[in-house]
């Protein structure tokens, strides 16, 4: 990371902390879609979170219609045996039974095996079969339709780039936000979303108001924190600019919970092998949607498929040291946590 060369204003506070001074800058390529484009990120000097230096003003043009998040349609890509096994994987992780879930994380079904990291993190905030459960920038609606076929009741999806409909399985999708929505949920999730949004504080105090007495929330986003940032800097995959506007660590999501009025109550590693090959293809110039890449054309022997073996060992030391490149944080609403820990 070079010395910084942005000057330390306010109107470069950290999203996460708050502070502004700036440690360092890293110039970053988008990598997704191969545009050839490059955007600076700039380092918190006290917690270390990374976010964009300049939100760009044409923001929506990076999220075109074929990105995965809104390109799938969850009724098509979970219908059949794929649904059957997508309603198998919820009931079985939020039934404390992770058998099926760990054999799903296998299925060549991208859609089904990234059920499985969502399912795992609902548990975790102690979600059960009759949960409601807000999708706080679902997308499409993938993970609220899985959940709904599983018969949790009327879960509900939202996001600022979503189109609303109601899915025939009972889930609904919504265009909008955390606030923008009535009612209360026993979990409110953010999968690999919060590090999307231009206020993530406000976001997630937003979300307060939709918490059932009892419940919680998650976040599940990358991390600075990670032995992946250190290895590959700004070719790690995870950066996603200009998407990502902000990366945290560890430190920066426990600021970032603390002044939304949230307070962390566990937190786990659940990075993927996307990290090592991913990186190592961002380094490489071959983009993520890339034909060439693994993500379309997983059998190719000329992207690294020999080393997986490897890369998935890596993970899963990365992941037991705390140093994976993404986690799963549980949230409690930071007046529950304090009374919790007066009565003990």
């Amino acid at each position: 990371m070079q010395p910084a060369r942005i000057p330390a204003d306010a109107s470069w506070a950290c999203p996460a902390c708050g502070d502004a001074r700036v440690a360092g800058v890293l110039d970053v390529r988008e990598g997704m879609f191969g545009s050839g484009e490059t955007f600076t990120y700039v380092r918190c000097a006290p917690c270390g979170t990374l976010r964009i230096a300049h939100v760009p003003g044409d923001l929506g043009r990076h999220y075109p219609p074929h990105y995965y998040s809104r390109a799938v349609d969850p009724v098509r890509a979970l219908r059949g045996p794929a649904g059957r096994l997508a309603a198998a994987v919820v009931r079985s992780g939020l039934g404390g039974r992770g058998r099926v879930l760990a054999l799903a994380a296998r299925a060549p079904h991208r859609e089904v095996r990234g059920l499985c990291a969502a399912v795992r993190g609902l548990a975790r905030a102690g979600a059960g079969p009759r949960a409601t459960v807000l999708d706080v920038g679902g997308g499409a609606g993938v993970l609220v339709h899985a959940l709904a076929l599983a018969g949790l009741p009327s879960p509900l999806a939202v996001d600022p780039y979503a189109a609303p409909r109601a899915l025939p399985s009972g889930a609904r999708v919504a265009a909008g936000d955390a606030a923008s929505v009535t009612g209360r949920f026993d979990v409110v999730a953010f999968h690999h979303s919060l590090e999307h949004m231009v206020d993530p504080v406000g976001a997630l105090a937003g979300a307060l108001p939709r918490l059932a007495p009892g419940g919680r929330a998650l976040v599940r986003c990358p991390t600075a924190s990670s032995r992946a940032f250190a290895r590959y800097g700004a070719d790690w995959v995870a950066l996603d600019a200009p998407r990502h506007l902000f990366v945290p660590t560890r430190a920066g999501m426990e600021a970032l919970a603390a002044r939304a009025g949230w307070a962390v109550e566990a937190v786990a590693d659940d990075a993927t092998t996307l990290q090592c090959w991913g990186s190592r293809q961002n380094r490489r110039g071959v983009a993520l949607m890339s034909p060439a890449s693994r993500m379309r054309t997983p059998w190719r022997p000329r992207v690294d498929w020999l080393r997986m073996p490897w890369w998935a060992w890596r993970t899963r030391r990365d992941n037991r040291a705390c140093r994976g490149d993404q986690a799963c944080w549980i949230l409690r609403p930071a007046a529950a946590a304090k009374r919790t820990t007066e009565g003990l």
